[in-house]
């Protein structure tokens, strides 16, 4: 009997060890608050990496990336931001062309948006500088130019915590060069060159930053739906590379991946 009882007791002990070390362990697992917080958004590479491999492009090349139409969407924050980065993109396939009134045209919208968006230090800045290089041709001047004030204004997002209107900015480059790098690349197809392509970890950062978006009035709409099921398509694309290289037929799938993106958006 008496042996019996020292089993039981042993067995309540073992139970309530056991008991403490789950509430212990339990403890130790994060809330839902604390996942939150874990789960942090991304700084994103520049969209300036599309170009990191043509060098030997000539000006004449950036042609089927410049358009008579500029992007443009209706008036609302996170709208702009996406148009904002596009417009980045647009006046650096209008330097890269040598083209001096698209690039007047293109910076004229960027001027507009980065306004809406309380840039207006940034601008004065491009507006000072600006116009007298591109008069004068002098292009590594503009393209230092263009890229001070496009980091200038990612930091600025980032440093104010504006993770999506940072996120979407630099959505909105990425998917501009991607878009008319394509066109240049179908145009003069070689496997080599497309290797310019592959930057699918990026695009797996923008998807990842994108679904940690918590604005309702943004994050309730279709144009956020549409922009987390496109940037997972560009990011499976992206990956579905042979040795970095893509095939015409997936650069073409690309291009009209990339013209979703930007249509997501309402006119």
């Amino acid at each position: 009997m008496k042996r019996i009882i020292m089993i039981l007791l042993a067995s309540l002990l073992l139970l309530t060890l056991a008991s403490c070390k789950g509430r212990r362990d339990a403890a130790k697992m994060p809330t839902d608050e604390i996942k939150a917080q874990i789960a942090t958004y991304a700084p994103l590479p520049s969209f300036k990496e599309a170009f990191r491999l043509l060098d030997d492009l000539k000006a004449k090349d950036y042609a089927p990336s410049l358009s008579d139409k500029f992007y443009r969407v209706q008036p609302e924050l996170h709208n702009n931001a996406f148009a904002l980065g596009v417009l980045t993109a647009d006046v650096v396939f209008a330097t890269k062309a040598r083209n001096k009134n698209q690039l007047t045209a293109a910076s004229a919208e960027l001027k507009k948006l980065g306004n809406l968006m309380g840039f207006q230090d940034e601008i004065k800045r491009l507006d000072s500088l600006l116009p007298g290089y591109t008069k004068q041709g002098k292009w590594s001047e503009v393209e230092k130019t263009l890229d001070f004030l496009r980091k200038r204004l990612e930091d600025k997002l980032w440093e104010l915590e504006d993770y999506e209107y940072y996120t979407l900015m630099i959505l909105g480059g990425w998917t501009e060069a991607l878009n008319g790098v394509g066109k240049i690349l179908t145009g003069s197809y070689s496997a080599e060159a497309t290797k310019a392509l592959s930057h699918e970890s990026t695009w797996k950062a923008m998807q990842a930053n994108l679904e940690l978006f918590s604005a309702a009035e943004f994050k309730g709409t279709q144009t956020y739906k549409s922009l987390v099921d496109l940037t997972a398509k560009v990011s499976q694309l992206l990956a579905s590379h042979t040795d970095d290289t893509y095939t015409k037929e997936q650069v073409e799938e690309l291009i009209q991946l990339t013209e979703q993106l930007k249509q997501a958006f309402p006119k």
